[in-house]
């Protein structure tokens, strides 16, 4: 697995034809530029170590430097690239360490609501939630990670929707698939029995929230997520993910 790389471009694509642009009139430029990056890098469409080139993302993208060096840094913001005077940017390495960070983020975001979501999820939801376990499993049968991610995403909307807190629902889903998604494929889908057991800690969240039990249902995240987290550790030096992690 190569380590590093130069993000490829086209003379013919441009920003009309890349299908990850919204323009105009829905985003900025530097915003429209910023979800198709976030996309790409969390698909590993680029993968970590890639040197991203202004001139080729100018080329790309067909804007100026502007919006390149406002997504740029955006992007570092959120850590998915590395600045460096004189040296430019690079999508950001993958880190155990910050996994389990971002793993205590969404727990931090989720747990809380657990209670909430037991308390207003109706019969009906409760169907449509067994309906997409359903459909996971069959995605996982498949080894479709990206189709799985996109039910997933579905079913937390689903889930914690009946909270009835908007803003706490868009961080949910987006933290997910802009910061998480890249660590999913990586350090979960990599793996059979980590896969596996992601899956079963959503079917036991989703089991025990359908039996209005939201202890229950914690406890099957944080075990979950635990052996997760001890699983990524054993493996980080496993030659199908080791070129992911910073040489």
């Amino acid at each position: 697995m190569s380590r590093a790389a130069t993000v490829p471009v086209g003379p013919r694509t441009r920003v009309t034809n890349d299908p990850r642009i919204r323009l105009p009139g829905v985003k900025t430029y530097k915003g429209a530029i910023y979800d198709a990056l976030v996309e790409m890098i969390a698909e590993l469409e680029l993968p970590p170590g890639t040197r991203l080139v202004e001139a080729d993302l100018v080329s790309r993208f067909n804007v100026s430097k502007t919006p390149i060096r406002e997504a740029f840094l955006q992007l570092e913001g959120n850590g998915l690239i590395e600045l460096e005077p004189y040296v430019g940017a690079r999508v950001s390495w993958l880190s155990v360490d910050d996994w389990e960070e971002l793993q205590f983020i969404f727990d931090a975001l989720e747990q809380p609501a657990l209670a909430i979501v037991a308390e207003r999820i109706t019969a009906p939801e409760i169907r449509v939630v067994r309906r997409l376990t359903s459909r996971l499993h069959r995605l996982r049968d498949a080894h479709d990670s990206r189709g799985y991610a996109t039910t997933l995403w579905e079913m937390h909307q689903r889930l914690f929707g009946p909270t009835h807190y908007p803003r706490l629902l868009r961080l949910i889903v987006s933290e997910g698939r802009t910061m998480g998604r890249r660590y999913q494929i990586v350090l979960i889908h990599s793996f059979e029995d980590s896969w596996d057991l992601e899956l079963e800690t959503i079917e036991a969240r989703a089991e025990a929230l359908a039996r209005r039990d939201p202890v229950a249902a914690a406890s099957a995240v944080a075990a979950g997520h635990a052996e997760l987290i001890r699983l990524a550790r054993e493996r980080v030096a496993d030659p199908r993910i080791a070129g992911y992690f910073r040489p």
